[in-house]
């Protein structure tokens, strides 16, 4: 259970960033650089034989974590802006 929890957040500061960097102009696009993340750490530890295992489920529980997270930040999407906003406004 603490695998799985961990690779439903492993990938959330990420999701974060990039949705808040690209949200308003192409929402999907946040998932898909997600996606594609997840693909290449998958990848590189499959080439590197790091003695991790590669699984199918790290890279789905990783995207389920992913819309989790944008599903959550599209709900709040301007209020975070707006206080992103503020912050970088006093900060000035």
């Amino acid at each position: 259970m603490r695998i799985i929890g961990g690779n439903v957040l492993m990938l959330t500061p990420i999701t974060a960033a990039f949705f808040l960097l690209v949200s308003r102009y192409r929402p999907w696009m946040a998932l898909g650089l997600v996606t594609c993340v997840c693909v290449a750490i998958e990848t590189l530890q499959w080439l590197l034989a790091t003695g991790r295992s590669v699984d199918i489920d790290d890279v789905l529980l990783n995207t389920l974590g992913a819309w989790a997270v944008y599903l959550l930040l599209s709900r709040y999407a301007d209020s975070l802006r707006g206080w992103a906003t503020a912050c970088r406004r006093a900060s000035e």
